[in-house]
């Protein structure tokens, strides 16, 4: 009797394990902390909407429906984003468990890579002078809760452009289809 009570102590004291700041790095993901305890958000999310250059095939995602992407595309570079449907609800504000969602875009290539990672970003910026800091894109959970799903980070390699969505299907289609690998949680977003 006396070791049941000692493992449910045990068992309740780690569930209410602090959930600290989360990077990137796919060793460091958590997917759910039980005793974190965020007020839901009382603001209204807004669609973080996808764009896609048909002729890159590279993707923006944006909350500003009014945003055709093309602010992004240099003279050297060619085609123009268009629709591709709303991956998730998130935040143009920071709201009670969110952390910022930083937006680099690719000068080059139209890549737009994004993280909550402030020292993913800082990496990404040293490491190729050809991406810009373009901001906080939105606000995202860092960990699931309030109802949110993970939006999931995939890359392709072969022509440098990450995808992002909180669609398992069309994750998994991207990487057993299209040459996407090295899957990550970006952050966590409200169902679309």
């Amino acid at each position: 009797m006396k070791s049941l009570s000692v493992l449910a102590a045990v068992l309740f004291c780690s569930a209410h394990v602090r959930a600290a700041a989360l990077p990137d790095s796919a060793a460091a993901q958590v997917v759910f902390r039980p005793g974190k305890r965020v007020q839901c958000p009382q603001a209204d999310s807004t669609p973080l909407f996808r764009r896609i250059n048909t002729e890159s095939e590279h993707f923006l995602y944006t909350t500003d429906a009014a945003d055709d992407g093309n602010a992004h595309v240099t003279e050297s570079q060619t085609g123009f984003f268009e629709p591709d449907g709303v991956t998730g609800r998130v935040f143009t504000t920071a709201q009670s468990g969110t952390v910022p969602l930083y937006h680099l875009a690719h000068a080059r290539t139209q890549d737009h890579f994004y993280t909550r990672d402030a020292q993913a970003r800082d990496r990404a910026l040293f490491r190729d002078a050809a991406y810009t800091d373009a901001g906080v894109a939105a606000w995202v959970f860092a960990t699931r809760v309030c109802g949110a799903i993970p939006l999931w980070r995939v890359h392709n390699p072969v022509i440098g452009a990450h995808f992002y969505t909180a669609d398992p299907a069309e994750r998994d289609d991207k990487m057993r289809n299209d040459g996407y690998e090295g899957l990550v949680i970006a952050g966590f977003v409200l169902r679309a």
